[in-house]
């Protein structure tokens, strides 16, 4: 296990001074092709049309959510506004 963990860590390491060789031009070449794709991906698989009962299913079910994780001593809160202190 512990080999496992070195190597991901070298390839991590390596894939980091990769992308700090690479020229500012480069990096933004790649950002536009990601862009480009998510707006290919957003026009082919539209967001779906929730019908009357499909709401009412997923609002109780976001009603049960948060009492089966205070259950279990997760809280959404935490998770979600971890980074926002300050």
């Amino acid at each position: 296990m512990s080999v496992r963990l070195v190597y991901r860590l070298f390839v991590q390491v390596l894939s980091w001074l990769a992308l700090f060789a690479r020229s500012s031009a480069s990096k933004d070449g790649e950002i536009l092709a990601l862009r480009h794709e998510v707006a290919l991906l957003r026009r082919n698989n539209p967001r779906p049309r929730l019908s009357w009962p499909d709401r009412a299913v997923l609002a109780g079910l976001a009603r049960i959510l948060p009492r089966a994780c205070s259950a279990t001593g997760w809280s959404h809160q935490e998770r979600c506004c971890a980074g926002t202190a300050g």
